[in-house]
């Protein structure tokens, strides 16, 4: 995951009639919550309960006195590289309470109640299903009931996740995965605020083929996969040429499902993501490409009107880390405000690959939307790679409970320091939609503090484990 903190502002409190700085972060590339200084610095105290100080970064301290515009910029850099590095650490980033902060962080800056609503989930062959949730749930809950809405088996539930997908006519644009420091209700309405054609689709979250054959033994997760299956192919995504294609349209008329799928299995991209056009330094400066994830690589496909395109295949044991670099320039405008962020950073991503024993380089791809995604799958792949390698042939959903004792951590001890200054308990054993919430009554006009303009920001390294395990052979 990717957080960041793009810009600053300053807000007033109607009760107090003061005025702070509140810090805009970003996660995934899009804008998630405003947090003050105070509440940051509680955040962090209570990570210190649960993981001691050993392990976490460097927090800026607390100053008596006022912080001018450069101490604020100052502090804005050190709390970004903060959420940066914890975020990181799977230990910390997939325990309940960063989890919670940050939801508890999100719902209260878009000040909504925990309100039951219906809520469209769309399956892959764009059939819609309706789905009683509260507003305030998070991503796991959602993918949850839904699942329980079509009748999937629970085992099952855990090789599926929720996306955020931009519609365009018959074609859509997966954006980003839903995890569950968010609530998917409150992230689809930031994505909606300008443009009303992002949508939740559940759509299956594993890179290893084989978990094929655990899904096919179940009636449900097999129509899923099938559905899939079918889009990918009449979108482009998986190769097909017109002999196969032919095969293909025999066994759908015939409603041979699995011999489709087993066929797909076989064919060059089934599995696989494909991502928009970008460019990439690679094999020459300001190369236009398509990139496909999966099956353990990177593919880069060169666009060209005049030659015939050339593939460059990027295996990901050999990368032997990545970075994403955010940059803004003087054309570059962001609009903030609480609940939405009409962004136009610009994203890149960078990765080192080890072309031969003597040989490695970097190799940069430019993507105003998709290079978090592309890092996002970059660190899945890996995950699987490395949960092989312990000998574990399944998934787990993502969100593991921290590693300390609960004979001296209770866990209503958890507290969630609101903008105002009062407190609310943070119960882990439940979810926010069953908290007690009292929202938090700051005015919400706001200005910029900052101007970003040439601003370039580097995200630190994200060191490859799966590259440790290199041979000879894999050269």
């Amino acid at each position: 995951m990717h957080f960041s903190i793009p810009e600053t502002q300053e807000l007033k409190d109607s009760k107090q009639g003061q005025t702070f700085i509140a810090y805009s972060i970003h996660a995934n590339g899009s804008f998630h919550c405003l947090l003050r200084y105070k509440q940051l610095f509680n955040f962090h105290d209570q990570l210190k309960k649960q993981f001691g100080s050993n392990s976490l970064p460097y927090f800026p301290p607390k100053r008596l006195l006022p912080l001018n515009q450069t101490q604020i910029e100052e502090r804005r850099i050190q709390l970004e590289k903060y959420l940066q590095i914890i975020s990181q650490d799977d230990r910390i980033s997939k325990s309940d309470y960063f989890n919670s902060f940050l939801l508890h962080a999100q719902r209260e800056t878009q000040n909504i109640a925990p309100e039951e609503i219906t809520l469209d989930i769309y399956l892959m062959n764009w059939e819609s299903i309706q789905v009683k949730t509260l507003k305030t749930d998070k991503s796991s809950i959602l993918l949850e009931t839904a699942c329980r809405s079509i009748k999937l088996a629970p085992e099952m539930v855990n090789y599926f996740s929720l996306f955020i997908v931009r519609q365009e006519e018959a074609n859509f644009i997966i954006l980003r995965r839903l995890l569950d420091f968010e609530s998917p209700y409150l992230t689809l309405k930031s994505f909606n605020v300008n443009c009303n054609h992002h949508r939740i689709v559940i759509r299956k979250n594993y890179w290893d083929t084989s978990f094929d054959d655990i899904l096919m033994e179940d009636k449900v997760s097999f129509n899923l996969l099938y559905s899939q299956t079918i889009i990918d192919i009449e979108r482009g995504w998986i190769k097909v040429n017109k002999e196969v294609e032919k095969q293909l349209s025999n066994l759908k008329s015939k409603g041979s499902k699995r011999e489709l799928i087993e066929l797909a299995r076989t064919l060059k991209f089934y599995g696989y993501i494909q991502f928009e056009p970008c460019i990439c330094d690679y094999p020459a400066p300001n190369t236009s490409v398509i990139v496909n994830a999966g099956s353990k690589e990177l593919v880069i496909n060169t666009i060209c009107s005049s030659n015939k395109p050339i593939e460059y295949v990027f295996r990901v044991t050999r990368i032997r880390c990545w970075r994403l670099t955010t940059c803004i320039n003087d054309e570059m405008k962001i609009e903030l405000n609480s609940t939405n962020s009409k962004q136009l950073m610009r994203f890149e991503l960078s990765f080192e690959y080890l072309f031969n024993k003597d040989c490695l380089k970097w190799i940069t791809l430019k993507s105003d939307q998709q290079s978090i995604l592309m890092s996002m799958c970059l660190r899945a792949m890996v995950e699987e790679l490395l949960m092989k390698r312990k000998g574990i042939n399944g998934k787990d959903n993502g969100i593991i409970s921290a590693n300390f004792s609960r004979s001296t951590i209770n866990k209503d001890s958890y507290q969630y320091l609101k903008r105002d200054g009062t407190s609310q308990s943070i119960n882990l054993a439940k979810s926010i939609s069953t908290d007690n919430f009292t929202n938090g009554s700051s005015n919400q006009r706001m200005r910029r503090s900052q101007s970003l303009n040439g601003v370039i920001r580097v995200r630190p390294l994200v060191a490859n484990d799966a590259f440790d395990g290199i041979g000879d052979d894999d050269l």
